[in-house]
C-alpha cells in the first residue's frame, strides 16, 4: 500500500505566488485561516499538517525527524507541482522551515520565520533540552493530552494569547489530536536534537523575513540576530503580540508577509 501523505489544505488563487505554511507544535493547518483570509487572492497558500497533527497523525517514523519531514514537503510539493514557493514557519514549523530551506536553496524564493529559533548552538543546553522535552513527552502520553496543553499554555510566552476572546476555539481545534502521535513530534522535533543552524544563515541568498511580537522579548532578540546573519534579512516585531503572533495579530502579519510571497512575482 502507498505511504501517507501529509495532510495539508489549499486556499487562495491557483497561479498566483505560492505560500506554504508550517504551523508550530500542538496547532495545525486551521492556525493559519486568519492570516490566508487576510492575503486574499494575492497567493496559493498550501498549509500543511506536521507529521503527529491534524490529519498527518499515520505518518511513517523516519518523517518525525528534520531530515525526514523536510523530504515529505518537498515529495508533497512536487507532487502538486510546486517548484519555486515562499516558505512561512511559525515556532517549531519555523525550524522545520530553515532546515528545509538550507537544503533546498535552489526552491525557496523567500522565506518568513515567526518565533522561530535557528539551534541551541551549546552542546550542553542542546542536550538538557533535549532531557527536558523527553520528560514532557512521556507526560505527555501518561497524563493525556487535555492536561498536556492546560500545562503548555499556562507558559508565560502564551500569556497574551489567553487574552483573545477566540482562545477557547483556538484550544478545542488542540484537543482533538492524538497524545501518542503529538509525544512522537515533540520527540522528532526538539530544539534539542535540532542541528544548530546559524551559521548557514549566511548562505541563504533568498529574502528572509525574521517576525516576533514586541511582547516575546526572548524571540525578539533571536529575531534581530537572525535578520542580521541573513544576506537579505528583514526583521519585523509587531505589535501587541506575543509568542503566536499568527494567531494574535494575523492582519497586521498579513501586511508584513504579503511583499513576500511577490518578490519575484
Amino acid at each position: 500500500m502507498p505511504e501517507p501523505a501529509l495532510s495539508y489544505s489549499r486556499a487562495g488563487r491557483i497561479g498566483q505566488p505560492t505560500l506554504v505554511l508550517l504551523h508550530g507544535f500542538l496547532g495545525g493547518q486551521e492556525d493559519w485561516r486568519d492570516l490566508i483570509d487576510g492575503l486574499g487572492d494575492s497567493c496559493d497558500a498550501i498549509a500543511i499538517d506536521l507529521p503527529g497533527h491534524g490529519a498527518s497523525t499515520d505518518m511513517p517514523e523516519r518523517h518525525f525527524s528534520f531530515d525526514g519531514i523536510s523530504h515529505a514537503i518537498s515529495d508533497l510539493l512536487a507532487t502538486l507541482g510546486v517548484n519555486q514557493y515562499c516558505l512561512a514557519g511559525y515556532s517549531m514549523g519555523g525550524r522545520i522551515a530553515l532546515y528545509h530551506a538550507t537544503r533546498n536553496r535552489d526552491r525557496i524564493q523567500s522565506l518568513v520565520l515567526i518565533s522561530a529559533n535557528p539551534g541551541i548552538e551549546s552542546k550542553v543546553e542542546r542536550r538538557e533540552r533535549y532531557d527536558a522535552d523527553m520528560r514532557l513527552s512521556a507526560d505527555l502520553e501518561s497524563g493525556g493530552l487535555s492536561a498536556f496543553i492546560e500545562r503548555w499554555y499556562s507558559q508565560p510566552l502564551f500569556a497574551s494569547l489567553k487574552k483573545r476572546a477566540d482562545f477557547e476555539t483556538i484550544m478545542s481545534r488542540r484537543s482533538h489530536g492524538s497524545a501518542g502521535a503529538l509525544a512522537r513530534a515533540l520527540r522528532g522535533f526538539s530544539v534539542g536534537i535540532q542541528p544548530p543552524l546559524w551559521k548557514h544563515l549566511a548562505g541563504i541568498t533568498a529574502p528572509v523575513l525574521c517576525v516576533a511580537g514586541e511582547l516575546d522579548q526572548k524571540y525578539v532578540g533571536l529575531a534581530t540576530r537572525t535578520a542580521d546573519l541573513c544576506g537579505q534579512g528583514k526583521l519585523c516585531i509587531i505589535s501587541d503580540a506575543g509568542h503566536a503572533v499568527h494567531l494574535e495579530q494575523p492582519e497586521e502579519l498579513a501586511l508584513a508577509v504579503r511583499p513576500m510571497i511577490n518578490v519575484h512575482a
